[in-house]
């Protein structure tokens, strides 16, 4: 079995986007490394160790997801993830090593800690470097991997709670939705847990009491201006994983 054969055989694309703090959802989804996004379309299939991005066509096996998401070469990704599956490291041991600084950098311009977020990822990035010994770049993305459970946790508070105070949906989507042209039973809309924001002010006047600023950024529901992005939507649709919504998508209904 030559290099490359062993790398795909010992290095699971799965746990490798895991390890950079990407964390796929239960269907292998997750945010393209090649473009930012608001919504996952890079789909990883552990079956054969590849993936596809369906935003920007782009696919591959592991070590070209590896030297994509670093930005070099197939030749340093294969040198580099021999050295990282413990692969002929006599043969390798003497090859330049660049992926530490180029981590480092792609997980910081990867994904921005906020300030409300500091102390918590410098606290996991110590005790993975000074405790558990797993040198800097390591624990810096075991941090961020951290950090992104956290503002799961935190996305799926916001959401629920949303959805709680809002409770239902109002007339006019519940019309859009009974419809001749979606057709759906009033037992599905709520099966499936659609919604709508009644009240904006009051809405915004809720969130706004309840979690932080930097809370509700983390949770997508207030954009960089400040905005509250549902301001024209009628119909939330809530996507549920695991009976947890990980995610909301807005529509708007015309009249």
């Amino acid at each position: 079995m030559n290099i490359i054969d062993e790398i795909k055989k010992r290095i699971n694309i799965v746990d490798l986007a895991t390890e950079f703090g990407l964390q796929p959802t239960k269907k292998y989804f997750i945010f393209s490394i090649y473009k930012e996004e608001r919504n996952r379309s890079l789909k990883l299939y552990p079956g054969t160790n590849s993936f596809y991005c369906f935003a920007t066509g782009r696919g591959g096996d592991v070590i070209n997801f590896y030297a994509d998401y670093y930005k070099t070469d197939i030749k340093d990704a294969i040198k580099e993830l021999a050295v990282k599956a413990g692969i002929d490291e006599k043969k390798i041991q003497n090859s330049k090593r660049r992926f530490i600084k180029r981590k480092t950098k792609k997980v910081e311009r990867k994904v921005m800690v906020l300030k409300s977020e500091k102390e918590f990822y410098e606290e996991r990035a110590g005790i993975g470097e000074y405790m558990m010994g797993l040198g800097k770049n390591k624990a810096e993305i075991t941090a961020m991997g951290a950090l992104m459970n956290e503002r799961k946790e935190t996305q799926n508070l916001i959401y629920e709670s949303l959805e709680k105070f809002c409770y239902g949906i109002d007339e006019e989507a519940f019309e859009y939705l009974l419809g001749k042209e979606r057709g759906l039973k009033p037992e599905t809309i709520k099966n499936f847990r659609l919604f709508s924001i009644k009240e904006l002010g009051k809405t915004l006047e809720y969130l706004k009491d309840c979690f932080t600023n930097d809370d509700l950024i983390i949770s997508g529901l207030i954009n960089k201006k400040g905005n509250f992005v549902f301001t024209y939507h009628k119909l939330i649709i809530p996507y549920i994983e695991d009976n947890k919504i990980t995610y909301l998508r807005g529509r708007c209904i015309n009249a």
